[in-house]
């Protein structure tokens, strides 16, 4: 970070990424609970030989990086509200996410009143 403020610019183009509800709360977008091994997370530490014995928390794993940003809006209760009532394939907000960077797409997100 720099000592100077940095330029507020406008956001174009920005899709949203998830509509929250009113009681979004930080263990909503970042958990603390266990792992789902369907989950990004887990997919991720699957795919580097570890057992899902072995998972433990996403409290306990803080210090990674690539475990924890595939665990953001990972709570199992969290509802995306823009997802209600839609009948297509539906996937992570972590894999959605990752897609819309690649393309350059900004996201938004929006939680509470």
């Amino acid at each position: 970070m720099s000592k100077e403020p940095g330029k507020i610019t406008y956001i174009d183009g920005a899709k949203v990424l998830a509509l929250l509800g009113d009681m979004i709360t930080t263990d909503h977008i970042s958990p603390a609970d266990t792992f789902v091994e369907s989950f990004p997370a887990g997919q991720y530490l699957t795919s580097h030989q570890v057992l899902v014995r072995e998972f433990n928390s996403y409290g306990s794993r803080l210090g990674k990086h690539e475990v924890i940003m595939r665990g953001t809006f990972a709570n199992i209760r969290i509802k995306n509200l823009m997802l209600n009532g839609v009948d297509v394939a539906q996937t992570s907000i972590f894999d959605t996410a990752i897609a819309h960077q690649e393309a350059g797409t900004p996201l938004v997100v929006f939680g509470g009143e």
